[in-house]
């Protein structure tokens, strides 16, 4: 993870970027620790045709400092457990699919 990784993510152009996170927080922000990390996440973002977020239950109860990008980036978000009504309601104005795995 770095600058050459980064170099080589840029000559791709993906159909999809499939993300992890380390939390959500309640506003969508995906949350992350590796600046690192966040700088290659964000280059196959801007190098992706669809964005699909991966997060269990677990996510929305964390924290942590750095910021990679926000739900509203994403076209789907796939999640183990019910969104909470705030964050419901901004996926269906962003116009983010919610998969929710227990239905």
């Amino acid at each position: 993870v770095g600058g050459l990784t980064v170099e080589m993510v840029k000559q791709f152009k993906f159909d999809y970027s499939i993300l992890g996170c380390s939390a959500i927080d309640t506003d969508g922000d995906l949350l992350d620790y590796d600046g690192q990390e966040i700088i290659v996440s964000q280059t196959a973002i801007n190098r992706s045709r669809k964005i699909i977020v991966v997060a269990d239950y677990l996510k929305f109860e964390r924290k942590a400092p750095l910021t990679n990008c926000s739900l509203s980036d994403a076209n789907i978000i796939i999640t183990d457990k019910p969104l909470s009504e705030k964050l419901k309601n901004s996926c269906k104005e962003w116009k983010t699919e919610v998969i929710n795995t227990q239905n």
